[in-house]
């Protein structure tokens, strides 16, 4: 988590558009240090939430089908939007932001394009209430789109 050296408090932060989100989105996890996403969660306001946590060790390939006791035969990306739905019922949050950490240079393609437009393909199935899907890299946070040509 950040130190918070701007001195803003996340906490404080309402998300209202995409700029506020990308504000959050820094203030919160400040740069990119490793591959791995975070679930952020939202209360009604647009305010942040706990818990904030991050999703380690996801495959490659989010179209690579998973066995789940409880879903049984269902693809990686699908197996994300249902857990994080899940926990965003668990703890009453009225949105999710799924948060794509990736150091380096922001691009959006390949494989990471693939986890985004799955995710979003089965966010609505799983019931989760997802805002946005934002990439984190080296150069700052960006809100992307599902159906945005690679970048």
């Amino acid at each position: 988590m950040a130190d918070h050296s701007t001195g803003t408090d996340p906490r404080a932060l309402e998300v209202r558009g995409d700029e506020s989100l990308e504000r959050l989105v820094r203030e919160l996890l400040q740069r990119a240090y490793e591959q791995r996403v975070w679930l952020v969660f939202l209360d009604a306001r647009g305010r942040l939430k706990d818990p904030v946590f991050p999703v380690e060790g996801l495959p490659r390939d989010a179209r690579a089908r998973a066995g789940d006791p409880e879903l049984g035969d269902v693809t990686h990306a699908e197996l994300l939007a249902r857990r994080a739905a899940r926990v965003a019922t668990r703890v009453s949050a009225a949105a999710v932001i799924i948060v794509w950490e990736r150091p380096g240079r922001h691009r959006v393609g390949g494989a990471l394009r693939e986890w985004i437009r799955g995710v979003a393909a089965a966010a609505e199935g799983a019931g989760l209430p997802l805002r946005a899907q934002v990439v984190l890299s080296s150069s700052g946070a960006r809100v992307v789109r599902p159906d945005q040509p690679g970048s």
